[in-house]
């Protein structure tokens, strides 16, 4: 969803809707290599799956719910991506899987503190999103780029990675093993066109 009391220009547009959904060719491609069964920002109303949060930034995932595969396309407003985003990186901690759609803003201290230091992959998305309102494609198109930021959940420790651990980085280094905590950057285009600017 998208505020819109953060983007006056489209408040009168839309006749002061929030609800700003992603589009659903554009979540069915998403969708299919993640096959996702929990929708960290909707209502019943606009839920892309059956399992979906009623308040996320206070409540998180509930307990019971184990290895969760989350979408999440949040507020847009600055103030709601300062929550969403450090939220979404501490239930991937908890062993879930988090997927986000995100503006890019690498200007904010939330990119630079929380998605350049900890998401497992960032994914710049050729085009603009044009997202739906009240149900219908919106007349405009997005007036920012998006990206998918994704959090995996910490890999268990297998045996091997705990000898790797007791060894120096330039030890791994002279035998050719690269240990990086830096995210996978990639550039995609193979959403549906359609729904891309």
């Amino acid at each position: 969803m998208l505020e819109a009391e953060t983007r006056p220009d489209l408040k009168n547009k839309v006749k002061g809707s929030d609800e700003f959904q992603t589009p659903p060719g554009f979540y069915s491609e998403v969708n299919r290599e993640f096959r996702f069964n929990y929708d960290g920002a909707a209502t019943a109303k606009n839920s892309k799956t059956k399992l979906f949060a009623r308040d996320f930034l206070t409540e998180g995932i509930p307990d019971h719910l184990a290895r969760m595969r989350v979408w999440i396309n949040p507020p847009y407003g600055n103030i709601a991506r300062d929550k969403w985003v450090p939220k979404a990186y501490a239930e991937s901690l908890k062993g879930h899987l988090v997927v986000m759609l995100l503006p890019v803003a690498t200007d904010t201290s939330y990119w630079h503190d929380v998605i350049a230091k900890h998401a497992s992959e960032i994914r710049f998305i050729k085009g603009r999103v044009k997202f739906w309102i009240n149900g219908a494609p919106s007349a405009d198109v997005g007036t920012f780029a998006s990206a998918l930021i994704v959090f995996r959940p910490p890999a268990k420790p297998s045996p091997l990675s705990s000898m790797l651990g007791h060894i120096r980085p330039k030890a791994l280094e002279i035998l050719g093993i690269t240990v990086s905590k830096q995210p996978l950057i990639r550039f995609i285009d193979f959403y549906n066109q359609m729904e891309l600017f």
